[in-house]
């Protein structure tokens, strides 16, 4: 169930009214980092459940806090590297 699964967090919270590049790397099914413009921010895990990658339950982003404000969302087959993620994130703010 979804209270005893793995889940990682962040403290960071993020800006409001202006565009910001939020980029997630899955390392591992446990394994976890978050980004924002670039910058690797601070994770948090709670939960001993099931691993984060491995689960049947639906996929959330946020809990619906974005209301549908997402731009250019990427899934990619692989972990990228901390140049790939700042050259991200510099893309957007052109």
């Amino acid at each position: 169930g979804q209270n005893s699964r793995r889940s990682a967090a962040t403290t960071q919270v993020v800006p409001v009214g202006e565009w910001v590049h939020v980029g997630i790397v899955a390392r591992g099914p446990g394994d976890v980092e978050f980004f924002l413009n670039g910058e690797e921010l601070g994770v948090t895990y709670s939960g001993g459940g099931a691993d984060m990658a491995h689960t049947t339950d639906p996929f959330t982003i946020g809990r619906g806090v974005y209301g549908g404000r997402l731009d250019d969302f990427r899934i990619y087959d692989r972990s990228l590297g901390l140049d790939e993620i700042a050259s991200l994130a510099k893309m957007g703010s052109r």
